[in-house]
């Protein structure tokens, strides 16, 4: 009996250790909270155990979280109980209240992650740590690269015998690209990018009012690094954005006889998430 109490006694205790032992922190933020200074900032992913006192599925309905059009499109894939999941389910109010109350900044909720990106010094890092709905803290991650230098203008165009007379739009210069993927041939169906939502992730937007944009249908645009609206840097006169409207009008510009993209008439949303 002595030895039974005991066993459960020790139980206990370590059950108690557990539920108070502090978040871990990550591979790349344990590194660097050896050398932080405390007026030193750094921005982590806050990783929760849980998505709170409303994170029960049964409490929502995919209507509740999903867009009609994301619904339909998950349907065609998925059983109708697997339509959302938990990882559709919002971040807990009340964790980011508790987390807000104590990080430099608050930057972003993601529910996907279930997981609130912040600003915060070594003392914030300890007490974010001992907040018991917090699973891990980690480092956001950031990697240099060198940026490629800019392209010139290519003049050159299809040789005459790569051009079809039975296509029925003038890609000019953009033709051998679109035909190494049977674009044309597509197209020529009558099948555009109307009806199809694409997300285009990138280092900005620096030429939007160009007119090879002109007909192109933007629903959505927000800069994720500096936390604006406009998708045009801050400082285009750099660089940045010049690769973002590279690949946009690539995949959906439209301009006869000079460039048209394979996606074109269709929605874009767009995202500047790279500097």
């Amino acid at each position: 009996m002595r030895t039974l109490t005991l066993f459960l006694l020790s139980l206990s205790l370590g059950s108690f250790a557990y539920a108070d032992s502090p978040a871990r922190l990550g591979k790349l933020l344990s590194k660097k909270y050896l050398t932080m200074r405390e007026s030193e900032t750094a921005v982590v992913l806050v990783y929760l155990k849980d998505k709170g006192a409303r994170g029960k599925k049964e409490l929502y309905s995919a209507a509740d979280l999903v867009a009609p059009k994301s619904i339909a499109r998950r349907a065609r894939v998925r059983k109708e109980a697997e339509i959302f999941t938990e990882q559709d389910l919002p971040v807990d109010r009340s964790y980011i209240a508790a987390i807000s109350g104590i990080v430099t900044r608050t930057r972003h909720a993601l529910k996907w992650f279930n997981a609130v990106s912040a600003e915060v010094t070594k003392s914030q890092i300890d007490a974010l740590s001992r907040l018991p709905f917090v699973d891990n803290i980690e480092l956001v991650g950031r990697w240099r690269g060198t940026p490629e230098p800019e392209q010139p203008d290519l003049k050159t165009g299809p040789a005459p015998d790569e051009l079809s007379a039975a296509n029925l739009l003038d890609y000019g210069a953009s033709f051998i690209q679109n035909n190494q993927i049977d674009v044309p041939q597509v197209h020529d169906l009558g099948i555009f990018g109307a009806g199809v939502t694409v997300g285009v992730f990138d280092n900005g937007f620096r030429l939007l009012t160009h007119e090879s944009f002109d007909s192109m249908n933007i629903i959505a645009q927000y800069d994720f690094v500096d936390h604006k609206v406009s998708v045009v840097p801050n400082n285009p006169s750099v660089g940045f954005g010049s690769h973002g409207v590279n690949t946009l009008s690539t995949i959906g510009g439209y301009r006869s006889g000079q460039l048209i993209g394979p996606a074109f008439r269709a929605d874009y949303i767009l995202a500047r998430t790279e500097n």
